[in-house]
């Protein structure tokens, strides 16, 4: 599998998820609160929520000073990884769409992503209530993020806590990290060392610092 974009595919499997739940909420909201032990009236509040607002699902750190609730995707750190060799490395190079290509010149990395969701909102029950949609609809999307090269995959939470930078108002955060293994794969189309030093190169004119533009 090339390059996997993990973040890219958090945030559409939210989108796709909430757009799904958002379409029927009388069949997924007992799925996701156990009406016997939430209630009745807590389950009504979260279907009137759902319905009357439109959920942000944004890349990166873009929060506003708003009481809008959102979803923040953000890539965590990221490193390389060995826990995965044999079986899972053939099929993974199996899997890349370029039969024509031998699979020993495909060159590959292991790797362990994180990618944080932060849910971001002025109420707590809010905050609490769609960062458990989250995980929930992380839980269900978990076998089609593995078609699309997310491997292992695992989450945490975090406790709820002020947005420091907001106070006085009240504005809250939780945070969902998914923890994966993805197994990135190129070819090697043509070698690049005489341009990267042709980059490289000292230009004793210029001040300060070298500034290249492609």
């Amino acid at each position: 599998m090339p390059i996997v974009l993990t973040e890219k595919i958090v945030q559409g499997s939210l989108a796709a998820g909430l757009e799904l739940l958002k379409s029927d909420l009388n069949k997924f909201l007992p799925d996701i609160f156990d009406q016997n032990v939430m209630g009745e009236k807590y389950l009504q509040t979260v279907n009137t929520f759902l319905s009357g607002n439109k959920i942000k699902i944004v890349q990166g750190y873009p929060m506003e000073d708003t009481s809008e609730t959102g979803w923040y995707v953000i890539s965590g750190n990221n490193g390389t990884d060995d826990t995965y060799i044999g079986d899972y490395v053939k099929t993974e190079i199996d899997s890349v769409d370029d039969p024509e290509t031998p699979a020993h010149e495909f060159l590959s990395v292991q790797s362990k992503n994180n990618v944080r969701v932060i849910t971001a909102g002025a109420n707590a029950d809010v905050v609490v209530f769609m960062d458990a949609i989250v995980r929930y609809i992380l839980f269900a999307a978990m076998e089609d993020m593995g078609e699309m090269g997310l491997h292992n995959i695992s989450f945490t939470t975090t406790e709820l806590d002020p947005l420091y930078q907001f106070l006085p108002q009240n504005r809250l955060y939780k945070t969902t990290t998914i923890t994966c293994n993805v197994f990135d794969t190129w070819v090697e189309r043509a070698p690049l060392i005489a341009r990267i030093q042709a980059y490289m190169s000292f230009h004793d004119t210029e001040l300060y610092t070298h500034i290249v533009e492609v």
